[in-house]
C-alpha cells in the first residue's frame, strides 16, 4: 500500500528507514490505518509504502507464560529527511496517541512501532538501539519485509528503488527454518 505524496524535498537527500508495526489488542486493523496515516502525514516523510499483514502468534520470553492475544504483524519503508532520534519520538508519539500504555516489556498492546532500520545508522544507548536487536530471526517482520520489498523495488522511481535497495542490503537473510520465501 502507497500512503503520503511527494513531499517538497528531494528524495535522493531522504534516509531509508523500515519500520515494524504490530497490534494484539482492540481493533488492530483500524489501529495500523490510522498509525500509517498518521506517519505519512509526518513533515520530513517523502512517502512511505506498507506491507502485507500477517497474522501471528505472540513471542515470548520463556520465562512468560500467560495467555495473549494474536499479533497483527507488517512492516513500512519510507523515505525520510528525520534523522533516528526525530523519527523514533515521532513513532512513540503515535502510539501514544493510539492508546499504547507502556507497562512490561512484552504485555499486550495497542500498536508497537519499532525502527527496524534506518539508512547508515549503528545506534546503541538507551532508549535506542538501530538496526533493532531483534531483527534478525524474526520471520514476522522478515517476511512481509522481503514481499514489500519485492513490490517497492519495480517501482517506476528510482528514488524508490534506491530506498529498497539499501533496506536489502541491511536486512539479514530468512532463512529455510524462518519459513524462506
Amino acid at each position: 500500500t502507497a500512503l503520503g505524496g511527494r513531499r517538497r524535498f528531494d528524495a535522493m537527500t531522504g534516509r531509508a528507514a523500515a519500520i515494524g508495526i504490530g497490534s494484539n489488542l482492540g481493533d488492530r486493523p483500524a489501529q495500523f490505518e490510522a498509525a500509517m496515516r498518521l506517519l505519512a502525514a509526518t513533515p520530513g516523510v517523502s512517502w512511505i509504502r506498507v506491507g502485507p499483514r500477517l497474522d501471528t502468534a505472540p513471542v515470548l520470553p520463556a520465562d512468560r507464560s500467560e495467555d495473549h492475544p494474536r499479533y497483527l504483524n507488517s512492516v513500512a519503508v519510507m523515505s525520510t529527511i528525520l534523522g533516528v532520534r526525530p523519527l523514533l519520538a515521532r513513532l512513540l508519539a503515535i502510539e501514544v496517541v493510539l492508546g499504547r500504555r507502556r507497562r512490561l516489556a512484552c504485555d499486550p498492546r495497542t500498536l508497537d512501532l519499532d525502527l527496524l532500520l534506518y539508512e547508515g545508522a549503528r545506534l546503541h544507548a538507551p532508549g535506542i538501539e538501530v538496526p533493532h536487536p531483534r531483527l534478525e530471526g524474526r520471520s514476522f517482520v522478515l517476511e512481509p519485509m522481503a514481499r514489500l520489498l519485492e513490490g517497492v523495488e519495480r517501482d517506476r522511481d528510482p528514488a524508490v528503488r534506491r530506498v529498497a535497495a539499501v533496506l536489502r542490503a541491511a536486512l539479514p537473510p530468512l532463512t529455510d527454518a524462518q519459513g524462506a520465501l
